[in-house]
């Protein structure tokens, strides 16, 4: 998590405890909307043709919702870190298949075996947050964005891989 975005969600988590008590509302459903895929590939777009990094896209749908004003507490923040987790995992999803059908049997095996390593580490270390955060709130929330920032740099690097192999 990066410490902007800590930051805004210890901040969002502090005042959305505080105005919990006040006036709760319903937290957003944590999927996307139908801006939210456009920003994304947008984002990426612009990336690409200013020959940028992608992950500077990692947060584009997140991290304006996270700076909104909510009362939604942390479960508010995980929406809003979800609804963009939902679109990278789509993405991933989409670009893994297509990888493992461009390569043999062999490599196709060794694709998975690496995708399947990958995935048991990112889980790990999402969960990770229990440990380090003894607020069980903020664990949610970093596991949350961790889950958004290592999917999104999965399907970056898949697509990255993707297009070496298709010598783009």
């Amino acid at each position: 998590m990066t410490l902007r975005r800590f930051a805004l969600a210890a901040a969002g988590l502090a005042v959305g405890v505080l105005s919990l008590a006040i006036a709760p509302v319903e937290a957003d459903n944590g999927e996307p909307n139908g801006d939210d895929e456009a920003k994304l590939y947008q984002c990426l777009d612009a990336v690409r043709k200013a020959n940028s990094d992608a992950r500077a896209c990692i947060g584009v749908v997140a991290d304006p919702c996270l700076e909104q004003p909510s009362d939604s507490g942390p479960e508010g923040l995980i929406a809003c870190i979800d609804r963009e987790t939902v679109l990278w995992e789509q993405m991933l999803t989409d670009r893994f298949a297509n990888l493992v059908a461009q390569v043999d049997d062999e490599p196709a095996d060794e694709v998975r075996a690496v995708h399947e390593a990958w995935q048991h580490y990112r889980d790990k270390r999402c969960r990770l947050g229990e440990s380090l955060f003894p607020e069980q709130a903020m664990a949610d929330v970093w596991g949350a964005d961790c889950l958004l920032q290592e999917t999104g740099r999965r399907a970056i690097e898949i697509s990255a891989l993707i297009e070496e192999l298709n010598g783009e």
